[in-house]
């Protein structure tokens, strides 16, 4: 509901797009920060209680949003409900370990896809709160809803005790990470960085070039997670390696069509093909799980997760700057990034892939871990 609206809420306060940019930069360092704890700390005492503790930290600054009456003390909030996304790398070592016989791949895409199908509506019922009342109206409706998502999480299965086997290769054991898996972690970051870059300011690029408004663009929202649940339901079962392509192509497609698009057609098709960024990431964690010994496995999705939050860091400041000079180059350039991400991705991905021995994890539902 209030997820796509906040860069506008920012410009009501009177931030510039420079400082638009650099405050939605806060939530990459909050987030961050928090990502490796929350690895760690899921090995040791399992995923369950470090995602209850996400939920709830997520539903006290949701209302902190909604009842800041400055601009501080909402940067301060936001900051602390993005940091609420340390419940990533316990959530997906959580969902590798109960995906049953699901692949990896199809596990946390579906996944993906719940999120996104509670999220189709939720942009324009933000829309028209935000048109009919106010921006500020959107973040109390919101962490209203999110008092009965926290009681949902409370009632998530346990698990005790890991069922594993055995790893083909463990020849570099005395080692935490294998080279392979650090230059994947760099990877994903560049990936990560090319397709968010053209999204932190596309609200204010709709509404102050294009002329859109605020009711327009939470339909837009919507459009973009149906986008998400589909592009997820069609491509949710390619592996990983091409499912990292095919995000970023799509994402490739949103860019253009936001540069290119003359008409609010052509931008509800840009925000369905946004559904590439989902993907993309989704299938970066899936990558990421036959890089490492499965006893390892929160931590490296801290480290993974904790890398590709400095992307989350660094592309709205440059998004903002790049917006500062000419809104339209956020997406020439971002155009160019995918370009060359996409053929290093195409080129290195390949070979990091080659003689990964497949990890197979599953576990007793009666067990906690």
């Amino acid at each position: 509901m209030f997820f796509i609206f906040h860069s506008l809420y920012l410009e009501e306060w009177g931030a510039s797009p420079v400082l638009i940019g650099t405050l939605l930069s806060i939530n990459g360092i909050s987030l961050a920060i928090a990502m490796l704890p929350a690895g760690y700390l899921s090995d040791k005492f399992g995923p369950r209680p470090l995602i209850w503790a996400s939920w709830i930290v997520g539903a006290v600054a949701a209302w902190g949003m909604a009842l800041a009456n400055s601009l501080p003390l909402f940067v301060a909030a936001m900051a602390l409900y993005f940091s609420s996304g340390f419940a990533m790398p316990p959530l997906n070592s959580y969902i590798v370990r109960v995906r049953g016989k699901l692949s990896v791949e199809r596990a946390l895409t579906l996944t993906s896809v719940m999120y996104n199908v509670g999220a189709v509506i939720g942009p324009t019922i933000g829309g028209l709160i935000g048109s009919t009342m106010s921006l500020k109206s959107i973040y109390s409706f919101s962490a209203s809803v999110m008092v009965f998502s926290v009681i949902i999480i409370l009632f998530i299965q346990k698990l005790d005790v890991e069922k594993v086997e055995p790893l083909a290769v463990t020849s570099t054991s005395s080692k935490r990470f294998q080279p392979r898996f650090w230059a994947f972690v760099v990877l994903s970051a560049l990936t990560v960085f090319a397709i968010y870059m053209p999204q932190p300011l596309n609200a204010n690029f709709l509404q102050n070039i294009r002329g859109m408004d605020v009711a327009t663009i939470g339909t837009m929202g919507t459009i973009g997670n149906l986008g998400n649940v589909i592009v997820m339901l069609a491509l949710g079962s390619l592996p990983a390696y091409y499912g990292i392509l095919a995000g970023m192509v799509l994402v490739g497609f949103f860019s253009l069509l936001i540069l290119q698009g003359n008409a609010a057609a052509w931008y509800a098709v840009a925000y369905f093909l946004y559904g590439g960024f989902r993907l993309g990431k989704a299938m970066i964690v899936a990558f990421a799980k036959n890089l490492v010994e499965p006893h390892k496995l929160g931590l490296a999705y801290g480290f993974l997760e904790s890398a590709n939050s400095v992307s989350l860091i660094l592309a709205p400041l440059l998004a903002g700057f790049l917006y500062q000079i000419k809104p339209a180059s956020v997406y020439s350039v971002n155009l160019i990034m995918l370009a060359g991400i996409l053929l290093i991705n195409t080129i290195f991905l390949a070979r990091i892939r080659k003689n990964v021995p497949a990890v197979n994890l599953t576990y007793s539902p009666n067990e906690d871990m």
